[in-house]
């Protein structure tokens, strides 16, 4: 059934089973759904909702909107939106889908395509694994449950101690299974190709160590370590330069725990921390 008035000079509309037809007007006096030389109003008050110098549509007004179906926007001229919430996670920019996550990644990650069209949080670099520290004087760190990873990177930090030296040993291995070969800038140093653990030096942390080991932890592989560090501090005085490198002689597994350890039953004092990093992959 159709319903037609001429609405040139009138202001009527056409009705039909398919559409609802609302003529040109050259004025805007009424709230509602009109069109205005040649632009289509949703409107409230007198001209309100009308966009651009084109033909469009216009929502403007104080109350929420959602677009219920496909929408294009397909204007030559610039599109503003003060803000913009899209709660789906699939977009579509210049013809290219884009999945996003659906939750806030961890600090000092980034965005990064996966190459399948979805955004991904990924670390940057190296990622912090665990950080602890000692709220007492404590003789030993033990760490377990660690990620495996393909390298690890640790960050120890001796406030003091009763005057011994750092052991580390990984994944509950005593046996011996180590080598190393430590050189301190006092002179001292030493190796040894059949120990019972990795020995950063024979330099006393009495007065505070700082020291970062870096290693290899590819499971079919040894893993390698280099480490570098200071140790013997006095006020002003730097103390010493210590570098070690060393193997632990394991190609059956990545290390996922490990223990640091006073020599001769000294302790590293309150505040001594311990910082592990790991490799993306």
């Amino acid at each position: 059934m159709l319903i037609h008035r001429d609405l040139r000079d009138k202001k009527g509309i056409s009705i039909s089973n398919s559409a609802i037809i609302i003529n040109n007007q050259t004025t805007s006096t009424a709230t509602g759904l009109g069109f205005l030389y040649n632009r289509l109003y949703i409107a409230t008050t007198t001209n309100n909702g009308i966009i651009g110098n084109t033909d469009g549509i216009a929502i403007n007004t104080s109350t929420s909107h959602t677009w219920a179906a496909s929408t294009t926007f397909d204007n030559t001229g610039t599109t503003t939106i003060r803000k913009l919430a899209v709660n789906n996670s699939n977009t579509n920019i210049n013809g290219l889908n884009v999945n996003w996550p659906s939750a806030q990644g961890a600090s000092s990650t980034v965005l990064k395509n996966n190459g399948s069209g979805s955004m991904v949080w990924d670390p940057e670099g190296w990622q912090e694994l665990i950080s602890t520290s000692t709220p007492i004087a404590t003789s030993t760190f033990n760490i377990s449950g660690l990620p495996a990873v393909k390298e690890l990177k640790i960050i120890l930090n001796i406030v003091s101690s009763g005057g011994g030296q750092n052991e580390l040993t990984f994944n509950g291995d005593n046996g011996s299974n180590y080598g190393y070969r430590s050189t301190v800038t006092n002179g001292t140093g030493g190796q040894n190709a059949k120990a019972t653990t990795f020995y950063e030096a024979a330099v006393s942390t009495s007065t505070g160590g700082y020291y970062v080991i870096q290693i290899t932890n590819e499971a079919s592989r040894h893993k390698r370590i280099i480490m570098s560090g200071a140790a013997s501090f006095s006020g002003s005085d730097p103390g010493v330069n210590v570098t070690s490198n060393g193997v632990w002689d394991n190609t059956a597994a990545q290390i996922t725990s490990m223990r640091f350890r006073q020599t001769l039953s000294n302790t590293m004092a309150a505040g001594s921390s311990v910082r592990i990093y790991g490799s993306k992959d």
